[in-house]
């Protein structure tokens, strides 16, 4: 996931985050203190927007959230991992909420960032479609 200047990688083979720099001339730099540790092994998706970074684990039913400090290091928040309702394999983060979609529960969930950067589920949350959920694309 790309955020502004620097790209996040999940690994594959441990529960870390990978964090580089874009550098002029097309060159990369790893970000201090890459990699980072969190709590959720199996990533399979990330998300950010502006100082937040949100991960989904598939089948372990988690919702991660981290918060991006100004150097790029990458701390999980107070919190998480989140419980979903069931397996997730798609988020995405478009200003203030946090959507994520769930397979076997065939659910939207809803999280709401709050003004200290504390993820919440919305009240309106979840909302059941009736089908198996895999991907999405959020447009303005």
């Amino acid at each position: 996931e790309v955020v502004g200047s620097r790209l996040y990688v999940a690994n594959v083979a441990s529960a870390t985050l990978c964090g580089v720099n874009f550098r002029g001339g097309g060159g990369l730099q790893a970000i201090t203190g890459s990699p980072f540790p969190i709590s959720g092994a199996g990533v399979e998706q990330l998300s950010g927007n502006t100082d937040k970074l949100f991960a989904v684990t598939g089948a372990a039913q988690s919702l991660l959230s981290m918060t991006i400090d100004p150097f790029g290091e990458v701390t999980e928040d107070m919190g998480s991992p989140a419980v979903l309702s069931g397996p997730a394999f798609t988020v995405k983060s478009p200003g203030s909420i946090v959507v994520v979609a769930t397979t076997t529960s065939e659910d939207f969930e809803l999280w709401t960032i709050t003004s200290t950067g504390t993820v919440v589920p919305s009240t309106s949350s979840p909302v059941s479609t009736g089908v198996d959920l895999l991907r999405i694309a959020i447009s303005e």
